[in-house]
């Protein structure tokens, strides 16, 4: 997609599931293109209380499944060399040893991309309010059934959306700025199963309230190259549906009190 951009910076908005992908270590290259956008004013990240809430909720379960993901690599790999002999198992065995031994630095390095996104969540983002205004979407959204609550309990999609939403629209001025939406989930945002790039249309008016563009690759939204999109694009076919649900679900994602 083209962008037609009136001025920067450029509202973004994330879903929840993007940040708990780049936290385990998905997608390197997207993470420092945020970070860069960020510190040039090129983009500026729109959050709200219930990303903050549950980011918090979740760090402790991503931190222990980053560090079991780095020690099971290495199990896993000394396993194969039980099937090795001679000097092809000496020669892999240097090598797992070598990799072993950098565990202790890959742990630093992931809890430092933890931290870094803690800090663009909690110091580096405008955190948009939940207003009466907001529970007000949610609530009637979720009674009709409209997207985001097509297939499950869409509270989370819903605050986020509607919240950067409001906030666009209560700090508008002349120049008034555009925005784009990220989520991956088709499920609850798209128009369809074969339409998953367009938006549903219980959410296209509210994209025409605020110049805000629907995305779901975020590779697309920060200009990254082609290989980049389709990468993205591979994993997260392959593990949206089957990880991030029962992820967020044990983490208390679709937990939220609106009264």
């Amino acid at each position: 997609m083209e962008y037609n951009f009136d001025r920067p910076p450029i509202y973004l908005v994330i879903d929840t599931n993007y940040w708990i992908y780049l936290a385990k270590g998905e997608h390197p290259k997207v993470l420092n293109e945020i970070i860069k956008k960020i510190d040039t004013n090129e983009y500026k990240i729109i959050t709200c209380d219930f990303v903050i809430k549950e980011w918090e909720n979740g760090i402790t379960q991503t931190r222990e499944e980053v560090k079991r993901d780095i020690y099971e690599q290495s199990k896993n790999a000394y396993k194969i060399s039980e099937f090795l002999k001679g000097a092809e198992k000496e020669i892999f065995t240097n090598i797992l040893n070598k990799y072993k031994n950098q565990e202790k630095e890959r742990l630093k390095v992931a809890n430092e991309r933890i931290e870094k996104i803690d800090t663009i969540i909690k110091s580096n983002s405008i955190i948009a309010p939940i207003t009466s205004r907001v529970k007000d979407l949610v609530i009637t959204h979720g009674v009709e059934k409209k997207a985001p609550f097509r297939t499950k309990n869409g509270t989370a999609d819903a605050l986020i959306f509607f919240s950067a939403v409001e906030y666009i629209k209560e700090n508008k001025d002349d120049g008034w700025k555009s925005s784009i939406f990220v989520s991956y989930n088709h499920k609850d945002f798209s128009k369809s199963k074969q339409e998953k790039e367009i938006i549903d249309p219980d959410l296209q008016p509210y994209l025409d309230q605020c110049k805000m563009y629907y995305e779901r690759n975020i590779a697309k939204a920060l200009n990254l190259a082609k290989e980049i999109e389709d990468n993205i694009d591979k994993y997260m076919d392959y593990a949206y549906d089957a990880y991030v649900d029962d992820m967020m679900e044990k983490a208390g994602f679709w937990e939220w009190d609106l009264t």
